[in-house]
């Protein structure tokens, strides 16, 4: 199978399309859809948030874990002994 010159050219374009790290239209507007409607069954007595956390802890708290990050980065300035007997004397403690 030849490739046409437009198919080659094509092949050469590059930076053209959506940035990275840019969802698609389509996962984007799966994710608007689906947080709508989480947000409109929140009032639901039996569909809600809550009502899946007290039927199913194990499987809310799994997915809670999820959302938090992995790694958290803490950059401190002086050492924590330090940092703690400024926030003594700062609250007079």
């Amino acid at each position: 199978m030849k490739s046409s010159p437009k198919q080659l050219a094509n092949l050469t374009r590059k930076g053209i399309g959506r940035p990275a790290g840019i969802a698609n239209k389509i996962t984007r507007s799966v994710r608007e859809t689906f947080e709508q409607v989480f947000i409109a069954l929140q009032s639901h007595e039996t569909a809600s948030l809550k009502a899946f956390a007290e039927r199913k802890p194990e499987a809310f708290y799994a997915l809670a874990t999820k959302l938090i990050p992995a790694q958290v980065s803490l950059e401190v300035k002086g050492t924590i002994t330090e940092r703690l007997l400024q926030a003594r004397k700062a609250t007079g403690k």
